[in-house]
């Protein structure tokens, strides 16, 4: 607690850090849209960015407080085998 966030981690930040995932989503999409690697590849760095953000900023002052890891990391695993078959 009361570390600095780093900047790809920020709440603040993650619309500009994410923006070459994006892009690379995209592009993939126009330039390669049947590209299964592409696709999956762009899903997992999204989601794990996104994973990032949410754990630190998770609210935790203390120990024991805001979501556990499992909890996280559920989500996350949640979040991928969501997103990836719907994208394909």
């Amino acid at each position: 607690a009361g570390e600095p966030l780093p900047m790809p981690l920020r709440g603040c930040g993650w619309a500009l850090c994410n923006t070459p995932t994006i892009a690379f989503m995209v592009s993939s999409a126009l330039h390669h849209p049947t590209c299964t690697r592409r696709i999956v590849f762009g899903q997992w760095l999204n989601q794990t960015h996104l994973a990032g953000v949410t754990w630190c900023n998770r609210g935790a002052s203390a120990e024991g407080d805001g979501p556990s890891t499992a909890v996280v990391a559920a989500s996350y695993i949640g979040a991928l085998v969501t997103a990836i078959p719907i994208a394909v």
